[in-house]
């Protein structure tokens, strides 16, 4: 029996118009609908600043509030450490506007959030102008912004003078300003049966500190370990070191460097570099020959002869002062390790050793920039406190890095595109890579 098939009333030029009336029609009402529902009842979009979306997270507890002026004259220290605490204890976020100069003359102590990008905090005591954290409790998963620190009296002075000290601080994120002329530009430290770890610290600038960073546990049972450091730069320059006027004998010493004029005034206790620096791995050093040493205004003049073997390129000296270090590591215990400097900017001549590490383990310096003609490290240890496994990989100038170590350390290494080497005892020895 044939198929036969119902005559719809439509005819084939107006079927769409039926489709569309049952099926289309409906659907887009609906989303007209309700986008006109939208629009009546949504409020309008306004742009939002910065301390606007903060302000959502967070409270802000500005120092002014608490009776801080930050006119650079007056001391604010007991206003802004009365704020400090009533963020801790509000779960707030420590302010200081950027721009304003706040003078100090005790230590600001935070344990809160802390937003200070651009604010300064100047002092002419010998003090830590602010710690970050506390000598008997934990500073846990904190975020901070922190301000610039320094020092009004522009000289290496005193024994405390520091700018920033993060203490105990275990699981923050942690952006610091620019610290200049202090003992210690910046101290990550750990107190007894505590730590320093985990934290993820974006170095700023430190400058014509006599130490720029410093890692240190104070007490054997504490820890300075699992630490990050991003970026910064530390610089320590020939001028600065001209300006210090520290007391002391000048002494000749051993490297060459280039771009300095033939003719440099030297202060007393400042050294000549045109060999090997540590007098405990040379012979005692001496001025090259057709060099004259004399006293002009209570300043050591060293003038070259300006012969063709101590001229132009080959004869500029450095003067790097007793004691100066950019980055430093060192414990009373085997407990400052397994930290990273990343893409660290290491500059001047003036250093004495652009790091040291004593009794440090398993550190990495990765893509450090050693800004210097004669860049030094130094390695010291114990028979119990060993300095070993740390590593310096890549990085501009690193292939002129030179060593110096003693007996207790070991498993050292060096590795750049251009050669590998195993840290012994003395100068480097340099082993290039077998290429292919």
């Amino acid at each position: 029996m044939p198929l036969t098939l119902p005559i719809l009333p439509v005819t084939c030029s107006s079927w769409w118009k039926h489709f569309l009336a049952i099926f289309l029609l409906p659907l887009m009402l609906e989303v007209l609908g309700s986008a006109q529902t939208t629009s009546a009842t949504a409020a309008p979009l306004q742009a939002a600043t910065f301390t606007d979306v903060m302000s959502k997270q967070t409270p802000y507890v500005d120092v002014r509030v608490f009776g801080a002026k930050c006119d650079g004259k007056t001391v604010d220290d007991p206003a802004i450490n009365a704020a400090s605490e009533f963020a801790a204890k509000s779960g707030g976020t420590l302010f200081i506007p950027s721009g304003l100069t706040c003078k100090v003359a005790k230590t600001v102590v935070v344990t809160s959030n802390m937003m200070a990008v651009g604010a300064t905090l100047s002092t002419s005591a010998d003090i830590v102008v602010l710690r970050v954290g506390t000598r008997n409790a934990d500073l846990l998963n904190k975020t901070l912004w922190l301000p610039n620190t320094t020092n009004l009296a522009g000289r290496w002075s005193g024994s405390v003078s520091t700018g920033v000290e993060i203490l105990n601080a275990d699981s923050c994120r942690i952006m610091e300003g620019d610290n200049l002329n202090f003992l210690v530009g910046t101290k990550v430290s750990a107190s007894r049966d505590r730590g320093a770890t985990n934290n993820t610290i974006f170095i700023g600038r430190e400058e014509n500190d006599k130490v720029g960073y410093l890692l240190q546990a104070e007490d054997p049972t504490g820890w300075v370990n699992q630490n990050t450091f991003y970026g910064g730069r530390i610089g320590l320059y020939s001028n600065e070191c001209l300006a210090r006027g520290i007391a002391g004998t000048v002494t000749a010493g051993s490297r060459v460097v280039r771009g300095l004029p033939s003719t440099a005034q030297l202060r007393p206790g400042m050294r000549v570099i045109v060999g090997p620096a540590d007098p405990a791995q040379s012979p005692a050093p001496t001025f090259p020959d057709g060099a004259t040493i004399s006293s002009v205004d209570g300043a050591t003049q060293i003038t070259l002869s300006g012969s063709a073997s101590y001229s132009g390129r080959d004869v500029p000296l450095i003067f790097p002062v007793p004691g100066t270090r950019q980055v430093q590591m060192t414990t009373t215990g085997p407990a400052v390790n397994s930290n990273q400097f990343v893409g660290l900017d290491l500059e001047g001549e003036c250093a004495e050793y652009q790091a040291e590490l004593n009794s440090a383990a398993y550190n990495t310096f990765l893509g450090v920039r050693w800004e210097s003609e004669a860049p030094r490290v130094k390695l010291t240890g114990s028979s119990t406190k060993p300095t070993q496994g740390n590593m310096w990989i890549n990085g501009l100038y690193l292939f002129l890095l030179q060593v110096w170590d003693d007996p207790f350390t070991g498993g050292n290494s060096i590795e750049a595109p251009d050669f590998r080497t195993l840290i012994g005892r003395g100068l480097l020895q340099r082993d290039p890579i077998e290429r292919a």
